[in-house]
């Protein structure tokens, strides 16, 4: 008994360390709390230009009521379809129309904030692709009277199951007073709760503002407080971007006049590519006539010169480090801890991490490649593998290791392992505080799993209360985060 709760200590340690891992990449933040009451002065705010009667409300909900789920964070003068033509020509990129079944992020997900300064970012291809996504609701103002509206489009940049910025459009309700304003988020697919989790809005804030700063129809750009800081985790900035009234055109000249230099810079890099394979054959040839009349010279010359050699026998650079800084009974003890590192440990730690990563890369293949699969179907092929690919694998392949100790430790660290590289592929900013109990969970669960799949531990009963708490634990956090408990 002794011996497993020293398991499972071992396993929550390594899941903790973990954590402060992650949370050193991606500020942790509390879940959503609905705030106070609305009065009737916060249903009057709206974000609107000076000049205009029209506006709309700073929060997008997810039912047509007044709920602040979803900052608004970026609001352009001008016609939909011109906004729609700039982000898409900046985008530079080839356009497709992305299956409906693609659901956008659960409701209730944190967004981090943006910063108060201009924003200014050049040089930044946005390849902004037509999407569907949950339906939120924005609540708009002729002057007149107000009304709840969905979107009037959706754009993504990125992959499906991997990373990708996604944005919300809604226009202006009046065609005199034109505006489109848009909610801009990043976010990444969980394949623990087969959902798409929002993990920042600030970069794509800029990468938004990207599109308008160095094009023609562009008028003005800036930021103004909007006040809507009490939701998620938004600082309350938005984007003010004014184009021209002669936008339509702008955009237009500009998209032929773009392909005009495009096709210009293809044709004078093929041009310069020839004069340099040409210049580039004729000085081998001379090279070649150089390094003939010079042969005999060289070798003769060279004949007498020694490579040194180290001193055989002399200690390597880590043995030196070793005896430097660690006393004798230090190194008897991390060579008996690399003695006990074996071929199956590594095989256990590596095909955790294998099919952690595996699945989403797979995912972001089939995405693009597999044409007869929706994203429904994806997900049912992919997600067996985590939910329950990952602990057989690990029950069978640490049976083969003697101690439980070393099987715990060594599933602890796979899992551990996969966790952060798959958090460091997709970007995160910010990530809830749930979602790093919950990875704290998996870890701990795994831990024990492999802990009582161990060959002393299974000696008796290879159902023991290792295994047994490890997979009811696995279960319970699987069906929790699936049903959105988590």
């Amino acid at each position: 008994m002794r011996r497993q709760v020293a398991i499972g200590c071992v396993s929550l340690g390594i899941a903790m360390v973990t954590v402060l891992a992650i949370a050193t990449i991606a500020a942790p933040i509390a879940d959503p709390v609905e705030p106070e009451p609305l009065t009737p002065e916060d249903e009057e705010r709206r974000i609107s230009f000076e000049g205009y009667e029209s506006g709309v409300w700073p929060y997008l909900s997810k039912e047509q009521s007044f709920r602040r789920t979803s900052p608004i964070n970026v609001v352009v003068r001008g016609e939909t379809g011109d906004v729609m033509r700039i982000l898409r020509e900046r985008g530079q990129g080839d356009w497709e129309e992305v299956p409906p079944e693609e659901q956008g992020a659960a409701p209730g997900e944190h967004t981090p904030g943006g910063g108060m300064t201009n924003a200014s970012a050049d040089g930044v291809a946005i390849d902004w692709e037509t999407t569907d996504g949950a339906t939120r609701y924005a609540y708009v103002d002729d002057g007149d009277g107000g009304e709840w509206i969905d979107e009037t489009a959706q754009l993504h940049d990125g992959d499906y199951y991997g990373h990708r910025y996604h944005i919300r459009l809604y226009e202006s309700p009046t065609g005199s007073e034109p505006w489109v304003a848009m909610q801009a988020h990043s976010e990444h697919f969980d394949w623990f709760t087969l959902r798409h989790a929002v993990h920042g809005t600030e970069d794509s804030q800029d990468r938004v503002e990207a599109a308008f700063v160095d094009a023609p129809p562009t008028d003005d750009l800036w930021r103004g407080y909007v006040a809507n800081d009490d939701s998620s985790d938004s600082d309350g900035w938005a984007s003010m971007i004014e184009l021209a009234l002669l936008a339509s055109l702008f955009t237009t000249s500009t998209i032929s006049l773009g392909w005009l230099r495009r096709w210009w810079r293809r044709y004078r890099s093929e041009r310069n590519r020839s004069r340099a394979i040409r210049a580039a054959a004729g000085q081998q040839s001379g090279s070649e006539a150089g390094t003939q009349s010079g042969s005999g010279a060289g070798t003769q010359s060279g004949s007498g010169a020694g490579t040194p050699t180290s001193a055989s026998g002399a200690n390597s650079p880590i043995d030196t480090f070793l005896q430097r800084h660690l006393t004798p009974v230090d190194r008897r003890r991390l060579r008996a801890a690399r003695d006990r590192v074996s071929l199956r440990k590594v095989l256990l730690a590596g095909t955790i991490v294998g099919i952690l990563l595996g699945v989403r890369l797979a995912g972001i293949v089939l995405e693009r490649h597999a044409d007869f699969l929706t994203m429904h179907q994806i997900a049912a092929v992919l997600y067996p593998f985590i939910a329950v690919g990952i602990p057989v694998a690990t029950y069978f392949l640490a049976a083969g290791i003697e101690r439980r100790m070393d099987a715990a430790m060594t599933a602890s660290v796979g899992m551990a392992a996969g966790v952060l590289l798959d958090y460091a592929y997709v970007g995160l900013d910010v990530i809830p505080i749930v979602v790093l109990l919950q990875r704290l969970a998996v870890i701990f669960a795994l831990g024990l799993i492999a802990g009582g799949a161990a060959r002393r531990a299974a000696r008796e009963n290879r159902l023991n209360g290792l295994v047994t708490a490890g997979v009811v634990l696995w279960v319970v956090l699987l069906a929790a985060t699936l049903l959105g408990r988590i």
